[in-house]
């Protein structure tokens, strides 16, 4: 096996992951990877004027990554969070998502 140095770097080289992944896509799924497939969402529900939770991610392929998903104090134990992932789901069949992600924690 060959080793190789490995070197801590500020910057992200999203040249070398874009071209990687494309390759990937394109052995697995033995077609062009298509364009659009890196989208961002944001979410949100109010009660009038007052934003009482918010939720948002990316998709990337067929799989979504749910970075934040808030409920405003006041407005928790009102089943909003399980909205949200039922409304998650709904879109992610509908854009044919296979996989949802979500880390959770509580303070």
């Amino acid at each position: 096996m060959t080793h190789y140095p490995v070197e801590s770097t500020e910057l992200m080289p999203e040249d070398f992951y874009e071209r990687v992944f494309t390759h990937g896509y394109e052995t697995y799924f033995n077609q062009p990877k298509p364009e659009g497939l890196d989208q961002s969402f944001i979410w949100q529900m109010k009660d009038g004027e007052r934003l009482v939770a918010a939720m948002n991610g990316k998709l990337r392929y067929q799989a979504m990554e749910i970075e934040n998903l808030a409920i405003d104090p006041d407005y928790q134990g009102q089943r909003l969070g399980s909205q949200f992932i039922d409304y998650a789901k709904d879109y992610a069949r509908q854009v044919g998502v296979t996989s949802i992600l979500l880390t959770t924690r509580t303070y």
